[in-house]
């Protein structure tokens, strides 16, 4: 799977990099599978980012 070179990912594009539901891509946050993921702020309603390492490795691991 071809995807864009970018240092960060919003949960939004990691679901469709992946193909994933928001929900899904969050389930896989908490089980570990996509470590280091981080609030943007503080603030309620922020941005959560995915690390571009960790969506690369999950598609590697997978196969894709």
């Amino acid at each position: 799977m071809e995807i864009e070179k970018k240092k960060t990912y919003s949960i939004k594009e990691v679901g469709e990099v992946l193909g994933l539901s928001r929900v899904t891509v969050w389930r896989l946050v908490k089980e570990g599978y996509l470590p280091g993921v981080y609030q943007k702020t503080p603030l309620p309603g922020s941005v959560w980012v995915v690390p571009a390492a960790s969506v690369e490795k999950f598609l590697q691991e997978r196969g894709g």
